[in-house]
């Protein structure tokens, strides 16, 4: 598949390399024919490109290089961001030279479940897919997809079980550690329905804000959690609202330029 939309395109020389930003964004190498054959990410792109031509490369990156022509690239704002747009594009195009599972094993996405209360989790392309499922990815390795998950986990909690109605007076695990809050299995065992009804929904809405951030759309998750602090903090519920601004905090940690990838 040929890139057609992406217009900062630079011919692949060591002397055009100065025109890359030294900024967070994706870089991606085409031959000849204008095809996509890898995709990388950086928070620096200029200096990441340019190690392509000052250290010694493996075999199977200096024929990458031989065979690339070009060089198409995207800023990102962050490097978090970057690699999520890394995901996305290797999912468009599916370059060659992509190496995601360095076990020889399939790739990794992140999954959210069409269930009463989706779980999210990280598993191999499914040979058989299921209506309503959400599939992220895949990311170049196992650890990555499991970072940004971990990441996402800070700010938006989420389950990876189903609901467990025995035994689950005290919830989970994580959610003792407030990673996995609402619990789906406290949520079940509620007696009050009406409460039952408010929570199910606050969980439906943690889900729906995972799968913007997995889309990119971080400055739409923002925008949802500082009118959500606002709405607590003017029912004077000042203790949730500070647990609010920590969570935007930390999604802003996501967003600087100098987020970590992985």
């Amino acid at each position: 598949m040929k890139v057609n939309l992406i217009k900062n395109q630079i011919k692949l020389t060591k002397d055009k390399l100065g025109q890359l930003p030294k900024s967070p964004g994706v870089y991606l190498f085409l031959n000849k024919k204008g095809q996509v054959i890898y995709v990388g990410k950086s928070i620096n792109l200029r200096v990441r490109v340019r190690s392509y031509f000052n250290t010694q490369l493996l075999t199977k990156t200096q024929k990458m290089i031989q065979e690339a022509k070009k060089l198409a690239f995207i800023r990102a704002p962050s490097g978090f961001e970057a690699l999520l747009l890394e995901a996305s594009l290797i999912k468009k195009y599916q370059p060659k030279f992509n190496v995601v599972a360095k076990d020889d094993k399939s790739p990794l996405f992140i999954k959210i479940t069409n269930e009463s209360y989706p779980r999210v989790l990280t598993v191999r392309r499914e040979k058989r897919k299921e209506k309503g499922v959400n599939l992220f990815g895949p990311f170049p390795s196992a650890r990555t997809a499991r970072s940004v998950l971990r990441m996402i986990r800070k700010v938006i909690p989420y389950a990876e079980h189903q609901p467990k109605v025995r035994g689950s007076v005290r919830g989970c695990f994580y959610h003792q550690l407030g990673l996995c809050d609402p619990c789906p299995s406290l949520i079940e065992i509620e007696i009050d329905q009406k409460r039952k009804k408010i929570l199910r929904k606050k969980y439906l809405t943690n889900i729906a804000l995972i799968k913007s951030i997995l889309q990119g759309n971080l400055g739409f998750v923002q925008g949802q959690l500082e009118r959500k602090m606002h709405q607590l903090a003017s029912e004077n519920k000042f203790e949730e609202a500070q647990k609010m601004k920590r969570k935007i905090e930390q999604l802003e940690y996501l967003t600087q330029p100098a987020a970590r990838l992985d």
